[in-house]
C-alpha cells in the first residue's frame, strides 16, 4: 500500500515539469509569432512608403513646387480686394493643377525612360530602376489626368481645357521636341506660363489682361533659369541625345540667358499699367529684379557664374510675388495710414 502511494506521488512529480516544458514552449511560440508580425508589420509600413515616394518621383513633385504655387498665387491675387475668398475653390483648384502638374511629369518620364538611364541625375528615377512599371506609370498618369478634369470641371470650364491642354502640350509637343530642336526650351516655358492662368480663371471665370502680365512674368522668368540650370548639366543631356542650347550652341548660351533676363523689366510696367497692382511696384520690381539681371551679367562675362545665376532666379520669383502682394492697391493704403498715424502721434 505505501509502495503504491509513492509511486503514485513519483509519477505526478515527474509529470509537472513536463507541463512546465510545454508552457514554456508555447511561450516561445507565442512570442515568436509576435515578433515575426511585428517585422512584417514594420517591413510592409516601409514599403508602402517606398511605394509612395516613388510615385512622388515620378510626378516630379518637389519640381513642380513652383508651377503649383504660380498657380495658387494668381488664385489669391485675382479676387477683387472685399470680395470672400472661396476656400473650396481654393483647394479644388490647387489639387487639380497639382494632378495635372503629376500626369504631364509621368508621361513625360514614361516617353524618355531610356535616356533617363543614360544620366546620372535621372539613372535613380523608378521606370528606369524598374521600381514603377510602364503599365502602372502610366496608369497613374492617366488616373491624375482624369481626376484633375473631374476636379476643375467643377471649379471652372475653361480652368479644365487649360489643364487638359497644358498635359498634351507637355507630353505630345515639348517632350518630343527635346530630342529635336534646342528651342524646346522656349517651347517648355509656355507649359509652365500656363498655370497661373488656370488659378486666375478658377477664381474669377474670367481672363483679363491682367492674367496674362502674370502669364507673361512666368514665361520670361523660366528661359534664363532653365538655360543656366542647363549648362551645368550639358554633357549629361549630350550623352542621352536631348538637343539642347548648352549642347548645340554652348559659347552663345550665357548671352542668350543674359539677354532674355532683360524682359523681366517690362513686366515692372505691364503690371501696375494694367490695374494689377499700384505704380509703386514698378520702381521696387525694377530694383529687386537688377540683382538678377547682374547676376546673368557676370555668367554672360564668366561661365563659373552659371550656379550663382541659377540660384538667383530661383530667389527672384518668389520675390516678385511678394512685391506683388505688398503693392497691390489697398495694402498700400494701409501702409500709408499706418505711416500717417505714426507721424501724428
Amino acid at each position: 500500500m505505501l509502495e503504491t502511494l509513492r509511486s503514485l506521488l513519483s509519477t505526478q512529480v515527474r509529470k509537472k515539469p513536463r507541463t512546465h516544458k510545454k508552457k514554456n514552449k508555447l511561450e516561445d511560440i507565442t512570442n515568436g509569432t509576435t515578433e515575426v508580425t511585428s517585422s512584417q508589420l514594420h517591413k510592409n509600413s516601409s514599403t508602402l512608403w517606398e511605394t509612395i515616394n516613388d510615385y512622388l518621383i515620378l510626378s516630379k513633385f518637389k519640381l513642380s513646387t513652383y508651377v503649383v504655387g504660380s498657380s495658387m498665387f494668381s488664385f489669391y491675387l485675382a479676387r477683387v480686394p472685399d470680395a470672400p475668398f472661396v476656400l473650396s475653390d481654393f483647394i479644388l483648384s490647387t489639387v487639380g493643377v497639382s494632378l495635372a502638374v503629376a500626369s504631364a511629369n509621368a508621361l513625360n518620364q514614361i516617353y524618355e525612360h531610356e535616356q533617363d538611364k543614360l544620366m546620372r541625375r535621372t539613372e535613380k528615377r523608378p521606370i528606369p530602376t524598374k521600381k514603377i512599371s510602364i503599365e502602372n506609370a502610366t496608369t497613374f498618369a492617366l488616373l491624375c489626368g482624369g481626376t484633375s478634369a473631374l476636379i476643375l470641371y467643377n471649379v471652372n470650364t475653361v480652368a479644365m481645357i487649360l489643364a487638359i491642354g497644358n498635359i498634351l502640350l507637355y507630353r505630345f509637343v515639348y517632350t518630343p521636341l527635346k530630342q529635336m530642336t534646342a528651342w524646346n526650351t522656349w517651347i517648355g516655358a509656355l507649359v509652365g506660363a500656363v498655370p497661373p492662368l488656370i488659378g486666375w480663371v478658377s477664381a474669377t471665370g474670367s481672363l483679363p489682361s491682367q492674367a496674362y502680365s502674370l502669364f507673361y512674368l512666368l514665361y520670361v522668368w523660366q528661359i534664363p533659369h532653365f538655360l543656366a540650370l542647363s549648362w551645368k548639366y550639358r554633357a549629361a543631356y549630350s550623352d542621352a541625345g536631348f538637343v539642347m542650347l548648352s549642347v548645340t550652341q554652348p559659347k552663345q548660351l550665357p548671352s542668350v540667358a543674359f539677354y532674355h533676363s532683360l524682359f523681366l523689366i517690362p513686366f515692372s510696367f505691364m503690371a501696375p499699367y494694367f490695374g494689377l497692382v499700384s505704380w509703386h511696384f514698378c520702381w521696387s520690381s525694377l530694383l529687386w529684379n537688377s540683382i538678377l539681371i547682374w547676376d546673368f551679367y557676370q555668367f554672360k562675362k564668366n561661365t563659373s557664374k552659371a550656379f550663382r545665376a541659377f540660384m538667383s532666379s530661383l530667389c527672384n520669383l518668389p520675390g516678385v510675388f511678394v512685391l506683388l502682394l505688398i503693392c497691390r492697391e489697398p495694402v498700400i493704403s494701409t501702409i500709408k495710414q499706418k505711416v500717417l498715424e505714426v507721424l501724428w502721434k
